[in-house]
């Protein structure tokens, strides 16, 4: 028997195939040399400790994770970073090389459902779309001045988010006048218009109200606050 014909045993016995015996010795290979790397840490995502490599990238808003063979992360899942939330904006996933790419969370969205209970959020506002594996640059979208995306976890609260709901960002309050769940699953898309001030928005807590149509604060926006 030769060399070749050895070799060929060995593997095989650690599979049914040359190809599954490669594949199950890689994996054994990142599983052992995974914590040697100096980006090597662990992180919550979705309340879970996870082991990961941190990956920076050319914008302080965005980083690249990679994940041991077998771990499975989905778009819309939270990262915690140094008391830092960060939205799993894509993901790629199979039982060998399993990475993500996530956005820095710039804003809270907050509200009261319709059970009066205060919902609060990390999202992710901005004019842009969200970053994605085959971009590599931030595109922004014409969109009306005053108005604004909100990128957010879809899940049994913010799916409930009603059309016209107001919300406070900043030092503004916006209206929601429309919603995508469908391009990027596990992600809410909320797009936005500046609304007018009432004197009943909480801005301390960032609780805008809902209930009716308010009294109107125009002083505070320094004109009519409208988008149109």
């Amino acid at each position: 028997m030769g060399y070749i014909d050895d070799y060929k045993l060995r593997l095989e016995s650690y599979g049914a195939s040359i190809e599954d015996a490669q594949r199950k010795q890689t994996i054994d290979i990142i599983n052992n040399s995974f914590q040697d790397s100096p980006f090597y840490k662990k992180l919550y995502i979705n309340n879970v400790l996870t082991e990961c490599r941190i990956i920076d990238t050319d914008k302080s808003f965005v980083k690249k994770l990679l994940f041991l063979p077998g771990i499975i992360k989905n778009i819309g899942e939270m990262v915690l970073i140094n008391d830092n939330s960060w939205l799993i904006a894509d993901s790629q996933n199979n039982d060998m090389f399993s990475r993500a790419l996530i956005q820095l969370c710039n804003e809270k969205l907050k509200w009261k459902d319709k059970n009066n209970i205060t919902q609060d959020y990390s999202c992710i506002v901005t004019k842009s779309n969200l970053m994605k594996f085959d971009t590599d640059e931030t595109k922004y979208i014409n969109i009306l001045e005053g108005s604004l995306f909100i990128y957010v976890t879809n899940d049994e609260n913010t799916i409930n988010i009603e059309p016209n709901t107001r919300i406070i960002l900043g030092s503004q309050a916006y209206q929601i006048v429309g919603m995508n769940d469908v391009t990027n699953k596990g992600i809410i898309e909320f797009s936005v218009r500046i609304d007018t001030k009432r004197d009943s928005d909480d801005f301390i807590n960032k609780i805008a109200d809902n209930n009716g149509n308010g009294s109107n604060n125009n002083d505070d926006d320094g004109d009519d606050g409208g988008l149109w």
